[in-house]
């Protein structure tokens, strides 16, 4: 590629060998010019003129690193100027002086600019007046003609050189200039390219949110160092409730977690430990070494730090994983075996709600084979409206009333027989399934509204809504459609929710609430005393109801219990709400609750879960 310092370099080494010969033909000519002043002339003195520039031009020659074209340009012209005015003033203008004044003048007219030049002409034009001879005026005029002639023809050549050099110079600048601009498109080309493949290669290779590697990188990598004799652990780790997360808090804030995850595994910095995010919340750990606890460890203090820096821009609550890891050799001599049961046991862990690491065992393939087939059993059961609902009654022990119902799932399978309820809830739960089956049940519900008043009057029923359903976008709506499409009065139906609902939002489940009590319908806060944080919804939800968890009354013997029950009674008249025990199944349960101050209460005691065609409304006897 031509550039102009190529350019400049090419010329003056040109100029330079041009000079370089030029001195040499005038230095072999001073030589030859003294020689023969020597042998026809011995006692010339212009003949040490001759030696004088013949030396100057072979030290030109010598010098020429040293000293620059301009300078040895200067030095001989000056020279031949000087011997020319020397031969003016020995011979007149019948020697070689006018020769010699040809020469100098022709170097400014080349070399010099008009300034240099005109001085030159005008030394030279003195030095020729100066030596005016009357005897022979007409060689003078003939000789001043020549020189000027010459002088002034070899300027004007040189002009008109000079300027179509330029000419071309700027044409071949302007192409070198167009080249360059080319050249320097094509090099950025090539870096786009460059980049583009650096691109092509991360995003092959390494997950573009957190910067960890890939599942294809990481696959890549422990498959050569397992063929290679390599043995190491293999762990999954897991963010649990990842997704309600993102959809409670958004996905900037899931998309900052998963940075904040990458960025703390590579904090860690261990030669042994290689990582990669295999999928949206999960991610895969090889250690090379089979201390799997020392493995946990780092891991464990890999998620402290975590929540550590979590704090400083997210105020949810801890963020908690599952962990899952298998063994190379033992578990598995190759890459797919050992990620197959890596899941299985990532699975098995989501099933059984196991927080601590747990290691693979081939007992987790049977109980996901048969949690999978309850799956599709039960999705075939929603598809086919399987399941029934059943009511129990709500009794009040002062006035041997029926102050409401609950509606409770149930499911009678072909196969499987009576199935509880705390068998296919969490599955329903765990797969997504829980609008769904949700708007199964209340379909049910608001269908046997006729039949439920026709036998009790107006009366309250409660029906369990998951938080996940009632935080989702167009409950309301959906739910209101669907009490004017069975033609149910809202002010008869109590939504009975859990403690999880403040995770999903509080001013999200606040206005939630709001639109639905505004429609008549009431809220139930169910199960309270599950979580450890019951308080909160009490202060901060619009509630009509509390119900007690079950595990109070079942430990209601208990005097710190009985002692919390004390303390959450006298919310009652402050909150406006009204308290219900669930679980009552005997009759020294029902008089501690009695005597505590609770009068609505619900449970085996009373009255067991039946369809609505068994409902039969009749006051109970006080038991004593």
């Amino acid at each position: 590629m031509f550039d102009n310092d190529t350019l400049y370099d090419n010329m003056i080494n040109s100029l330079e060998s041009c000079v370089h010969r030029v001195f040499t033909l005038g230095m072999i000519a001073m030589i030859i010019t003294a020689i023969c002043r020597q042998l026809y002339e011995p006692n010339d003195p212009f003949i040490y003129l001759n030696i004088l520039a013949a030396v100057v031009l072979l030290l030109c020659n010598i010098f020429s690193a040293r000293w620059s074209i301009v300078f040895r340009v200067r030095l001989v012209g000056s020279l031949f100027l000087f011997m020319a005015l020397v031969s003016l003033y020995l011979h007149d203008i019948q020697g070689a002086g006018l020769l010699l004044l040809i020469v100098p003048n022709a170097i400014a007219a080349v070399f010099e600019k008009k300034r240099s030049y005109f001085i030159c002409m005008i030394v030279s034009s003195v030095a020729i007046i100066l030596s005016y001879d009357f005897s022979n005026i007409f060689d003078y005029i003939i000789s001043g003609f020549i020189f000027i002639s010459c002088s002034l023809g070899i300027r004007v050549m040189v002009q008109g050189l000079r300027s179509a050099y330029f000419e071309n110079v700027q044409e071949l600048n302007y192409n070198i200039k167009e080249n360059e601009l080319m050249y320097k498109e094509l090099m950025d080309q090539h870096e786009e390219l460059k980049r583009s493949k650096l691109e092509v290669y991360e995003l092959a290779y390494y997950d573009k949110l957190t910067g960890l590697p890939n599942k294809r990188k990481f696959r890549e990598t422990i498959t050569n160092r397992i063929v290679t004799g390599n043995i190491g652990t293999m762990m999954l780790l897991d963010i649990k409730d990842f997704k309600i997360l993102n959809s409670v808090h958004g996905m900037e804030i899931g998309d900052k977690l998963l940075k904040l995850v990458g960025e703390v595994i590579r904090d860690m910095d261990d030669p042994l430990l290689y990582s990669c995010r295999i999928s949206g919340n999960e991610f895969l750990f090889w250690y090379e070494s089979l201390n799997s606890k020392h493995m946990r460890d780092l891991l464990n203090k890999m998620i402290l730090e975590y929540n550590v820096r979590a704090r400083k821009f997210f105020t949810y609550a801890k963020v908690h994983f599952r962990m899952a890891y298998v063994r190379s050799i033992e578990d598995g001599d190759d890459y797919l075996t050992l990620v197959d049961k890596l899941n299985a046991a990532i699975k098995y862990s989501k099933y059984a709600d196991i927080d601590e690491p747990l290691r693979f065992k081939p007992s987790m393939y049977e109980d996901l084979q048969a949690e999978n087939q309850l799956k599709d059993l039960i999705e075939d059961a929603i598809e086919k409206r399987c399941f029934n609902v059943y009511y129990q009654e709500k009794f009040d022990i002062n006035s041997q009333r029926v102050t409401g119902l609950e509606a409770l799932a149930r499911w009678n399978s072909d196969i499987l027989g009576d199935v509880s309820p705390t068998i296919f809830i969490p599955i329903v739960q765990k797969y997504q399934m829980t609008a769904s089956f949700e708007r199964l049940i209340i379909g049910k519900v608001l269908s046997d509204y006729p039949k439920i008043i026709e036998k009790y009057g107006p009366i309250n029923i409660g029906i369990n809504i998951s938080s996940e359903h009632i935080a989702s976008k167009g409950f309301v709506k959906y739910f209101s459609d669907a009490l004017m499409l069975y033609r149910v009065n809202p002010a008869h139906i109590s939504l009975e929710v859990g403690e999880d609902l403040l995770e999903y939002g509080v001013e999200k489940v606040v206005r939630t609430l709001d639109l639905l009590r505004e429609s008549g319908v009431k809220i139930t806060l169910d199960n309270i005393g599950e979580g450890c944080s019951f308080l909160d919804h009490i202060l901060h939800l619009p509630l009509d109801e509390i119900k007690l968890c079950r595990r109070f009354v079942f430990n209601i013997e208990n005097r710190k219990v009985q002692s919390v029950l004390k303390a959450i009674k006298d919310l009652k008249s402050d909150f406006d709400v009204s308290l219900v025990a669930e679980g009552i199944e005997n009759e020294n349960q029902l008089k501690i609750i009695k005597d505590l101050g609770y009068s609505e209460v619900q449970g085996f005691l009373y009255h067991r879960p039946e369809p609505v065609d068994n409902l039969k409304k009749e006051h109970k006897e006080e038991i004593s």
